[in-house]
Order: C-alpha cells, then structure tokens, then sequence
C-alpha cells in the first residue's frame, strides 16, 4: 500500500489518501507552529529510515520570518508510519554561514548513505548549496561540501533533488543575479 505524506508552506504534516483509516482525510498529524524564538519552520523533506522511521528534516528559524533570518536545520522522527511524531526538535545541522541554512532535500545515496542537501545563505549574492552524508541513517552527518563552487544566488526548492539510473545526482537549480555587490 503507497503511504504519502505532504507537507504544506505552513509546516503542517497531513495525512492523505493510502493511510491508516485511523486518521480522517487530511488530518494534522504534526503542527510545527511558530513561536517564542521561533517565528518560522519551512522548507523540509522525509526519508524512510532502513528501520522504516521516517526522519523529517526543515529549516527550523530563529532570527525572523525573512529568508535571509538566521536558521537551522532541525528534525522530527515518526516510528509508526508518520501517525505520531517526536515532541521535540532534534538541531541536525547548527546555523551556518553570514545569515542561514534552508531548502532542506534529502535523497539516498547508496545502500548505506543519506544525503542531506541544503542552501548556505551568505549574503544577498551568495547563496549556494551543501551537502553532508550520514552512513548511520541520520544519526550524524559529515562536514559539508560545496556543491556550486561558482559564486551566486542559487535557488534549489526542497524536496527536488533526483538521482538518475546510473547514480548521477541532479540539483534543479535557478540562479540570480544579485542585486547588491558581492
């Protein structure tokens, strides 16, 4: 049976059709609302786990609603199938560079390795995207490498990234051009 979840801009996680009759048709089964110190939770994407937890990584915001606030990447992890979710946060990777981390996607890279791909947000011309590895189904992940070594404001939504056939990894990517000197 093909069990989906999605996620909305609000960061509401809802059940849809395939899913236990337990929960009715677009129930909220996790409701990341904003809050004191954090006032915005987006961008995010899931992997099944090889022991069929799901780990949802997001850009967990801390300095503003702004894309350009400061953030983190923090995680929730469902054990039954993504009916109920861990209370609490879990801080996967801590802020990075001159503003943030955000457009979280996730994708597996090999039997034994996940790959967690993310923007690194440095200045309004600079904004390129990151990956770390984890060989331990999330538990930790490796220093992040460069994946646009080209200087710009590179745009990868959440949840995009692909990998082909013959293991060829594909960032779908929009650049701008900055407005402001570098």
């Amino acid at each position: 049976m093909l069990r989906v979840l999605t996620l909305s801009l609000c960061a509401v996680l809802l059940v849809v059709p395939g899913v236990e009759e337990a929960h009715a048709l677009g129930s909220v089964v996790l409701e990341l609302a904003p809050g004191q110190g954090n006032p915005r939770n987006s961008e995010g994407d899931f992997i099944t786990l090889k022991d069929v937890r799901i780990l949802f990584v997001y850009s967990h915001f801390t300095g503003g609603i702004e894309d350009d606030a400061s953030a983190y990447l923090a995680s929730r992890v469902s054990s039954d199938e993504g009916r109920t979710w861990s209370a609490e946060d879990k801080m996967e990777v801590a802020k990075e560079g001159a503003f943030n981390i955000m457009s979280v996607s996730m994708l597996r890279l090999g039997a034994d390795e996940i790959g967690l791909f993310y923007l690194r947000k440095e200045s309004d011309g600079d904004c390129r995207g990151y990956l770390r590895r984890s060989s331990d189904e999330g538990k930790t992940w490796n220093e992040p490498t460069l994946c646009m070594p080209e200087m710009g404001y590179y745009v990868v939504n959440n949840a995009r990234i692909v990998r082909t056939r013959d293991g060829r990894i594909v960032i779908p990517t929009a650049w701008h051009t900055p407005t402001s000197p570098l």
